[in-house]
């Protein structure tokens, strides 16, 4: 006896957010997660393509993370918005090309 499962699910909308986990989060997660995308669709998206191909950090949206991080540190607890930001031109590579997140965290 064969049998066929099929189901009527819809796969969710392609938003970065698979799991739903947002919908877990607090008020106050929910506001900078919603910030934070904005900030990425008007200010991010439209231009990075052309900046990873030039290998270039574009230099016009430092001022606009630092407003967010500041945002976050008006309107979050402590413990959940960053403490330190830092540009590398490139990340520390072991021998066999990983990352070495170690000297990141530190």
């Amino acid at each position: 006896m064969t049998r066929s499962v099929t189901t009527n699910k819809t796969l969710p909308q392609a938003d970065g957010d698979f799991y739903a986990i947002g919908t877990s989060l607090s008020e106050e997660d929910q506001a900078l997660l919603r910030r934070v995308r904005g900030f990425l669709e008007v200010e991010v998206a439209p231009i990075i393509s052309e900046y990873r191909i030039r290998e270039e950090l574009p230099h016009q949206l430092i001022p606009k993370l630092v407003a967010l991080v500041v945002w976050s540190q008006q309107n979050m607890t402590d413990y959940k918005y960053p403490r330190h930001i830092e540009f590398r031109t490139e990340l520390p590579m072991t021998a066999t090309g990983k990352e070495l997140k170690s000297e990141l965290r530190s």
